[in-house]
């Protein structure tokens, strides 16, 4: 499997939180590299038969759930056609109490742990249901909205938690995410709050700014950088959507030399000033996770 993945986003950019039901047509295109995303991801196999490739090789069927971390590259090799179930999370905005379960199941995997998980048919109707209540809830907010999802998330992870892990395929292994850039990564999604640089991410993981440099961009396809200013984008955009925080206030709280500089960053990234950017969404779907 080739080293340089594509960088796919199937969550908009102003939510914090996506869930739905998503098609695998029999006969679809076969990437000719591994791809990854800039949010984490669940996704519960109904019908059909998929070959993911995520490190190691995974036949899924009904009933399996796999967890997709933030910057994994991965890779669906074949599928029949089928449907499955997605929840797509900004995983440095995740805050709430289910998340540090969720954030050490991710990690988990990518360190190399199982990425798939079996559900017997009880506890897949049961994910099933609350997946489908958790779309209605993003789909039309209604009041306590934001209790109604977090009970939800709670009962979602807990049965990824419960959940018996799922064998690789015997054959098809390649390394997964190195050791390095897994810690990375998690420590870039953990202390993104902060003004942390590449310096200090080299620091954490025990490797020069230059080593740490070629590794992501090699198995990520990301800069340390673009990885730091993404959390730090996504934690702005819940900021800016949740709260009466004002602007150069936010850019303090995140770590920004300055208004200033908070101001080009955002503009660069988004096209607009942070004010005009909430005053365009601030009517959307918000959520803190």
């Amino acid at each position: 499997m080739p080293r340089s993945p594509a960088l796919v986003s199937a969550l908009p950019p102003h939510h914090a939180l996506a869930a739905g039901r998503m098609a695998r047509c029999e006969g679809g295109p076969r990437p000719d590299q591994p791809v990854i995303h800039d949010h984490s991801g669940i996704a519960l196999y109904l019908s059909g038969t998929t070959r993911l490739w995520m490190g190691l090789d995974y036949t899924l069927t009904r009933g399996d759930l796999v967890l997709i971390p933030e910057g994994m590259p991965h890779c669906t090799r074949d599928a029949s056609r089928g449907e499955l179930i997605g929840v797509m999370l900004c995983t440095a905005c995740m805050r709430a109490p289910w998340s540090e379960p969720l954030r050490d199941a991710l990690q988990a995997v990518r360190d190399g742990g199982a990425a798939a998980r079996r559900l017997d048919e009880p506890a897949l109707a049961a994910v099933e249901a609350l997946a489908a209540a958790l779309e209605d809830e993003l789909a039309h907010p209604r009041p306590g909205r934001d209790l109604m999802i977090d009970g939800l998330m709670s009962q979602l992870v807990a049965w990824i938690v419960r959940a018996a892990p799922r064998a690789a395929d015997p054959d098809g292994a390649e390394a997964p995410c190195p050791p390095l850039v897994a810690d990375a990564l998690a420590y870039i999604e953990r202390h993104a709050p902060r003004a942390i640089s590449l310096s200090d991410v080299a620091r954490a993981v025990h490797r020069s700014p230059a080593h740490l440099a070629a590794q992501m961009k090699q198995h990520t396809g990301r800069t340390v950088v673009e990885w730091i200013t993404h959390s730090r984008m996504a934690l702005a955009r819940q900021l800016l959507l949740s709260s009466e925080e004002g602007v150069e206030s936010i850019a303090a709280r995140l770590g920004f030399a300055s208004p200033s500089h908070f101001h080009r960053t955002f503009r660069r990234l988004h096209q607009l000033s942070p004010g005009a950017w909430r005053a365009a969404h601030r009517g959307g779907s918000t959520l803190e996770l």
